[in-house]
């Protein structure tokens, strides 16, 4: 993988981190207010997008690193 492949997927992931701390954030805050703003129904949807959403990343960051590694090269 080239130095571009290498310095995009780390700058994905560093984003997707933020995107999750993001919605986890939004969740607590959501369940914290859910008798008075909202229902119980916008903190489950919020909850299933998060899990959905965290588990993307770590799927990402498992996949990202042993790709990472690895040589494309076509002469060996």
């Amino acid at each position: 993988m080239t130095s571009i492949g290498t310095v995009h997927g780390i700058g994905a992931n560093v984003l997707f981190l933020g995107g999750v701390i993001y919605a986890i954030l939004q969740t607590f805050l959501t369940y914290k207010m859910s008798p008075t703003y909202n229902g119980l129904t916008i903190c489950h949807i919020r909850l299933i997008v998060t899990c959905i959403a965290a588990i993307s990343l770590i799927a990402s960051i498992l996949l990202f690193f042993p790709l990472s590694t690895r040589s494309h090269s076509l002469i060996e």
